[in-house]
């Protein structure tokens, strides 16, 4: 009798909210706009989205700096979920109060309302777990109490991904949206807070579905990021952690790292922005700095005692390079600084040593107001056309690497803070193989990746999904910025991450002149939130022609011959080298992707290894190649795949459980070519 209520509830719910929004969607003015945005004080680039600046501390930061500083608190755990059919053509409409009244039409939102008889929810957990084919919309609500000490400072709520629009509600006051599956979002939670009472979050996510084909699809379809049926599964819901963060009012609000090799010295150069609450032209607080070796548990306490072994920046250090004054009355200072750093030793994969930066933000008193930290690797990245292609520290260095999806079994995207298990163990089976570099395929992954990737030694590469495009899809988002969104937010996240080591702009497109000037805008992004790093763009074997080919500081290619095509590979993928080379002398190439699917018997088996040592046959005799990485480490789910849920291109099996002959073979060459 429960289960027919529950079943009758539902379609009520699930009905009458698609009526409401079927009903008013047309009423939308437009499509959604982006809600970050590239901004500049003095020298120090920054994103701003919804008004925020885009800096969002780890909860684990928050915990080592104690209490008054900056505290979070975990919104992981049980919610309730409904799901529910969506207009998502109202999804993607601009938030005109129209629209906003029909996501609101069917009462979800409000802080009273009963959802006793939704499903209980452990988030974070995607929505659709394989062979679920379920891709639509989900509610999404629970409630939770803040500390009392947290009344007066400035609350953020974040979510580290939800997929794809997600709209959110505190206490029934909407609080915005964000567009993006795969990147960090947070709004301004203070005015909507209630102390000493019960808060209640409501959040409407929206998984709308990609097209079948390779064209651009009509709207609203063809607005979205990806937009091609790409060959991932497209989980669905709240799937990565939801935490509120407590800051104070004054204090630091962003800061870079470089770390940078001069005449054998390694010099260390911190931007930061800071916020005074009180305004005015003259910043009265101080920001100070301090560098350790990283042990056990980190340096932040070595930090606070002063025991800067590596490196000191104290308050004279740091020049002021501009100030602006904000809407809310306060004022953004940014900072610069440079120093040497003393008796340190560079990372690399087999040196993976690791510094803690503490920063501190001192009143006039002397008292600490705002503290942050981040991980420093002093390692730097170079490439070029002669010479060796890849230089890692002065000296040239070999990229060794794999294609990892962010997907593990059982839980597909779903991580969190709070159990990293399931990324460690992947790092380690990586680290079996003699890998080095580890393309983050092909959007970006919950940033503990990148932090556990750095401490086991690798490099990685991360990307957003702008995936087969072609060129209607450039100039929609030439048009949107939802692409350029999401790079803004990719890089501004993990820019502090050392283990990010080249971000990509997109895999495997097509097009001309705009896709030209999309590529073009972006990489002037990148230099403006982030000089360090390589960028490029990934370009599918069977499409040297596109005129964006040589769009960036090196050139990626997915070589696929005799995989995809009836040439000999080993022949094929000489020639698409030669032709990329001689067509372009003045840049290094990656080889970004190579492989073949197995079929997991004794033919398929075979046929992986032999693609893989004739590729590596060529590749050993190419001295403009910076690395290489197989496709892939693991076999992963897929809407694409027909015949079956997942794909079986991994050098190990799904589950984990097994190394495939294929994984043999490159191990023995990386052991080899180190």
């Amino acid at each position: 009798m429960r289960k027919n209520i529950l079943i009758l509830w539902s379609l009520v719910v699930m009905c009458g909210a698609a009526r409401a929004e079927t009903a008013s969607s047309a009423a939308g003015v437009g499509w959604l706009a982006p809600t970050a945005e590239l901004r500049r004080v003095g020298d120090f680039s920054f994103v701003s989205q919804n008004g925020l600046v885009y800096d969002i501390p780890s909860p684990g930061e928050c915990a080592g700096q104690g209490a008054g500083i900056c505290s979070a608190l975990s919104l992981n755990g049980e919610w309730r979920a409904l799901r529910a059919g969506m207009d998502h053509s109202l999804t993607m409409s601009a938030r005109t109060p129209d629209a906003r009244a029909a996501l609101e039409a069917g009462g979800e939102h409000e802080a009273g309302f009963d959802d006793s008889l939704w499903e209980p929810a452990i988030l974070p957990r995607v929505e659709n777990l394989p062979p679920d084919p379920y891709v639509d919309g989900v509610w999404f609500r629970r409630s939770f109490t803040v500390p009392e000490e947290w009344r007066g400072k400035r609350v953020r709520l974040v979510f580290l991904g939800a997929n794809y629009v997600a709209d959110v509600w505190l206490n029934g006051e909407w609080l915005g949206w964000h567009e993006g599956g795969y990147t960090s979002f947070a709004f301004n939670a203070s005015r909507a807070l209630e102390h000493g009472a019960e808060n209640v979050i409501a959040a409407r996510v929206d998984n709308i579905p990609w097209t079948e084909s390779f064209d651009v699809p009509p709207e609203p379809y063809g607005l979205i990021v990806p937009y091609a049926n790409a060959d991932w599964w497209n989980y669905g819901g709240i799937y990565r952690d939801v935490y509120l963060v407590a800051e104070g009012r004054s204090g630091i609000e962003d800061f870079t790292v470089e770390t940078r090799l001069e005449g054998g010295e390694w010099r260390l150069t911190l931007k930061a922005l800071a916020r005074e609450e009180a305004g005015g032209a003259v910043m009265r607080g101080r920001l100070e700095g301090c560098l350790t070796a990283r042990a056990g548990a980190g340096g932040q306490a070595e930090a606070a005692r002063g025991d800067c072994s590596a490196a000191r920046l104290d308050s004279d250090s740091f020049e002021i390079t501009g100030a602006e004054p904000q809407a809310d009355g306060s004022t953004l200072f940014a900072l610069r600084a440079s120093v040497a750093a003393r008796g340190v030793s560079a990372w690399s994969p087999d040196n993976p040593v690791e510094y803690e930066l503490a920063l501190f933000y001192r009143n006039a008193d002397g008292g600490t107001v705002d503290a942050r930290s981040a991980t420093v690797a002093l390692r730097q990245i170079e490439v070029a056309a002669q010479g060796p292609p890849l230089r890692l520290n002065g000296e040239a260095f070999r990229l060794r690497g794999v294609n990892r999806h962010e997907e593990l079994p059982g839980v597909g995207r779903a991580q969190s803070w709070d159990d990293t298990a399931g990324i460690k163990n992947d790092l380690r089976l990586i680290k079996e193989l003699g890998a080095n570099f580890v393309r983050a395929a092909h959007y970006p992954n919950h940033p503990a990746f990148f932090d556990l990737a750095n401490r086991e030694g690798f490099l990685t590469a991360e990307e957003i999904p702008v995936y087969w495009f072609k060129e209607g899809g450039f100039e929609i988002q030439l048009r949107r910025g939802i692409a350029r969104q999401m790079w803004l937010e990719m890089i501004a996240r993990d820019r502090r991450r050392p283990a990010a080591a080249f971000w990509s702009m997109g895999n495997e497109t097509t097009g001309g002149e705009e896709s030209v000037k999309f590529f073009r805008e972006l990489m002037e992004d990148a230099r403006a939130l982030d000089g360090t790093r390589p960028v490029y763009h990934n370009v599918s074997f069977s499409t040297l022609w596109t005129s964006a080919l040589a769009a960036g500081d090196l050139i990626a290619l997915s070589l696929y011959s005799g995989v995809f095509d009836s040439e000999e590979p080993e022949a094929g993928t000489a020639r698409v080298l030669k032709t990329v080379r001689g067509r372009h002398p003045d840049k290094a190439v990656l080889a970004a992707e190579y492989g073949i699917w197995t079929g997991d018997d004794e033919a398929g088996d075979a046929r992986q290894v032999e693609i893989l040592q004739k590729a590596q046959s060529v590749f050993k005799g190419c001295p403009f190649l910076v690395g290489s990485a197989w496709w892939a480490a693991f076999d992963y789910h897929s809407v694409r795949q027909k015949t079956g849920t997942f794909h079986r291109f991994g050098l190990y099996t799904l589950d984990r459980s097994r190394m495939r002959p294929s994984g043999e073979a490159i191990k023995k060459h990386f052991n080899l070519n180190q």
